[in-house]
């Protein structure tokens, strides 16, 4: 038997059995009886390794599925935390075995007496047509058949059949609570994202929403009871972007922090400018042991140029920029610096380096420019921020991490100050910062400049790890006043990035913040902290919460968007870039996410 759980009639070819349709490589049927066909997600007899072992099943399946909340549910957080970090480890495991699409493996992480909702037999709600010719279609689980474990696997293949090439499976425990005894066990609300290509390169997203009941026995997490909330698929006739990166000569890649010998994690970069005067765009790219100047060919490939252009030496960068700083017609380079620091105190590393663009070289210039000042630079901005004419930059200096803590996860303030390089237009700067009131001494991971309140001069807006970010309001005179809470743009949280851009089409500059989003803290800050909590508690769980977007008001002052108007889930965020992307004179949002801190994808 052929089960869907979205319609299979064109344009809603969304994640179906595709033979129904006609049939495409890599269909998986199965008829609940535990025989299943197909090339793509074939469930062997036994498992095919091991761990986990793979028992007999026990058959016998219940009218329905429920998770009940354990009736004696254990109090200490500190114990409940511990045994969701190990159900969320588990799943890892199970993520990489389905992502693999190893039924035989995934198997294992199913009790014998495994009972749970088929994924395949469930009620589609109408689509939905979102922007960018993308479809979405939920579907939820009425009257759907309960399955045994094999079954229930099976049909998690066939539910994964139609990706050609499926990129990403991740189980995310958003909620758990557990009961002890001679055989410990909970409830857990999980969350399964799944991402890929379909056939002919189309993307598809599928989305589940489930309650699991969980029971450790012999040493390991089980699931043992598993009832569908809903199952939402997205997809699209065709990607927006292809991957080039091999065929246009660009793909170097450095090693993942925290593998071979890799500790250092903040080489975060890419500038593009038109360097050599031909009208195509170039890329730099800072990196460890070297950097790359990649010249465009204008035939959709590059050619490194680094050595050719006198940049072989340039290497551990962190921000990095083109800019005219001689105003001379070309494009300049300058590049920002951690550094480290070394056993005995000292400091290593390098100050900023200003390379001037001499036509078919760069020169390095920095020391007679004045760029000698020692910063923990993570980025750099560049802008008038005098109106004179001439291009300044700013400098987010964070601190250092191989050395140096936080003093506070809410709000530090020992991190190295910010400078402000002012360009005196003889090819020189002076750095003051100080003397404008812009030398911020938290941590600053990034900042974004714009004349937000039409006045005629460039404000910044500081993204600050640990703490609350500022706002820093050009008064035209040589200062700026910090204004972030008077505006409502404090936005406490770990910031890694921010962007202007008039996101609501009123003509007016909204602020867009990155931050960083965790799944244990939101689940951890949820136990603890009551909803209406606003002090110490409140600021703790917006410190796990991700994104923001801030709407500018005719009033001058912003009002923070709630996360149900979209744009802000993005996990891990990094930076972001506001651009109209599918050309509809709307502001999209990209942003850059991801990490992983150690060997397991578990470590993140």
């Amino acid at each position: 038997m052929i089960r869907k759980f979205v319609w299979c009639c064109a344009p809603w070819l969304l994640v179906s059995s595709l033979s129904a349709c006609g049939g495409e490589p890599g269909d998986v049927a199965h008829d609940g009886s535990g025989a299943e066909s197909g090339a793509a997600g074939t469930l062997p007899d036994g498992a095919r390794d091991e761990p986990p072992v793979v028992e007999a099943d026990t058959p016998v399946l219940p009218d329905h599925v429920e998770v009940p909340s354990p009736a004696d549910p254990i109090e200490e957080l500190d114990l409940v935390e511990d045994l969701s970090e190990e159900v969320a480890n588990m799943l890892v495991e199970l993520s990489d075995a389905l992502r693999r699409r190893d039924l035989g493996q995934a198997v294992g992480w199913f009790a014998t007496d495994f009972a749970g909702h088929d994924p395949m037999d469930l009620s589609p709600d109408e689509p939905e047509t979102l922007a960018i010719g993308a479809v979405r279609a939920k579907s939820l689980p009425d009257d759907a058949t309960i399955l045994g474990r094999r079954d229930f696997v099976a049909a998690l293949g066939e539910m994964l059949a139609p990706y050609a090439a499926l990129e990403s499976v991740v189980i995310k425990v958003k909620g758990a609570e557990f009961e002890g005894g001679a055989l410990p066990s909970g409830r857990v609300r999980l969350k399964v994202s799944t991402f890929g290509s379909a056939q002919r390169g189309r993307p598809l997203a599928l989305t589940l929403w489930a309650h699991a009941g969980v029971e450790r026995r012999r040493g390991r997490w089980l699931i043992r009871r598993l009832a569908i909330e809903s199952l939402t698929a997205t997809t699209r006739q065709a990607p927006l972007f292809s991957d080039v990166t091999v065929g246009a000569g660009v793909d170097h890649a450095r090693g993942i922090f925290g593998k071979d010998g890799e500790t250092l994690f903040y080489w975060n970069g890419v500038a593009s400018h038109d360097v050599n005067g031909d009208g195509l765009w170039d890329l730099f790219v800072p990196s460890t042991e070297r950097s790359f100047l990649y010249l465009n060919q204008g035939d959709g490939t590059f050619t490194d140029a680094t050595e050719a252009w006198g940049l072989g030496g340039e290497r551990r960068g962190t921000g990095v920029m083109f800019l005219d700083h001689d105003a001379d017609g070309d494009v300049d380079l300058l590049v920002s610096h951690v550094g480290w620091t070394r056993s005995d105190g000292t400091h290593g590393g390098d100050t900023l380096r200003l390379y001037r663009n001499d036509g078919d070289h760069f020169t390095d210039v920095s020391e007679q420019a004045g760029f000698d000042g020692e910063h923990v630079a993570y980025s750099l901005v560049a802008a008038d921020y005098d109106g004179d004419g001439f291009t300044d930059v700013y400098v987010c200096s964070y601190n250092r991490m191989d050395s140096i803590y936080p003093e506070s996860w809410y709000h530090a303030e020992n991190g190295t100050p910010n400078a402000l390089y002012r360009n005196r237009g003889d090819g020189t700067f002076e750095e003051v910062a100080a003397a404008w009131g812009a030398d911020d001494s938290r941590w600053t991971f990034a900042a974004a400049a714009a004349d937000f309140d039409t006045d005629g001069d460039v404000d910044l807006y500081l993204a600050n790890d640990y703490g609350d970010n500022a706002l820093l309001v050009n008064r035209g005179d040589g200062h700026f006043d910090e204004r972030a809470a008077d505006l409502g743009v404090l936005d406490s949280g770990n910031g890694m990035g921010a962007a202007w851009g008039d996101l609501d089409g009123d003509a007016q500059l909204d602020l867009y913040v990155a931050n960083m989003s965790s799944t244990a803290g939101n689940r951890i800050l949820s136990r603890l902290v009551p909803s209406d909590d606003d002090g110490t508690g409140g600021t703790l769980k917006k410190l796990a919460a991700g994104n923001s977007i801030f709407s500018l008001s005719d009033s001058q002052g912003f009002e923070r968007l709630p996360p149900e108007d979209g744009g802000v889930g993005a996990a891990w965020a990094w930076s972001s870039l506001l651009a109209d992307f599918d050309l509809d004179a709307d502001l999209d949002v990209f942003v850059a996410n991801g990490f992983i801190s150690g060997e397991s994808a578990a470590d993140t």
